[in-house]
């Protein structure tokens, strides 16, 4: 893709049984831009797609979503971050997400998709969870997996506890 100026993206407008999925584009390569293809389905139909559960941290946008290969929409990081370790290396990914497949700055939209959340996480035929960056929990965790593949009933309680302390005082266990 050139290095041309995008155009925000303009969101079609939802009717109250519709909501939007994400189709991310597949790349091998995380230096290539994040690529996504949007489109609003109807949620009385039997649809395919997974649903993203994560954390806004930050929620500034900071980068670009590229849809299309012709508009933009404005990302935060954590998000950015979640869609490079998410994407498929050699075919889209159909995904629910809510800071995209929600138009964010349209109150009425907002209005009438989040009480659907319930109804789309229920729909989703898998639910993924993104725990942020947090380097040190991921390395403690995969030790102690390792450790304890090897050796079983071996572990430690207290490796154990404290292994399940760090991750669950990661923000995604504090939200509401």
């Amino acid at each position: 893709m050139s290095t041309r100026t995008l155009s925000p993206y303009a969101y079609i407008p939802l009717s109250p049984s519709q909501i939007r999925l994400l189709g991310l584009q597949p790349s091998a390569d995380v230096a290539t831009p994040l690529r996504c293809h949007l489109e609003e389905v109807s949620l009385e139909t039997e649809l395919s797609y997974e649903a993203l559960s994560w954390t806004w941290g930050d929620p500034a946008p900071t980068d670009d979503l590229i849809v299309d290969d012709l508009y933009n929409i404005k990302i935060s990081a954590n998000l950015r971050d979640a869609l490079l370790q998410l994407r498929l290396h050699t075919r889209p990914r159909r995904m629910w997400v809510d800071a995209v497949c929600i138009n964010q700055p349209d109150e009425v939209e907002k209005a009438g998709q989040i009480p659907q959340r319930a109804n789309i996480y229920r729909g989703a035929y898998s639910v993924l969870v993104w725990l942020g960056n947090h380097e040190a929990e991921a390395i403690q965790l995969a030790q102690l997996n390792k450790f304890a593949a090897k050796e079983p009933g071996v572990v430690p309680r207290s490796n154990i506890k404290a292994a399940l302390a760090a991750v669950t005082a990661l923000p995604w266990f504090k939200r509401r």
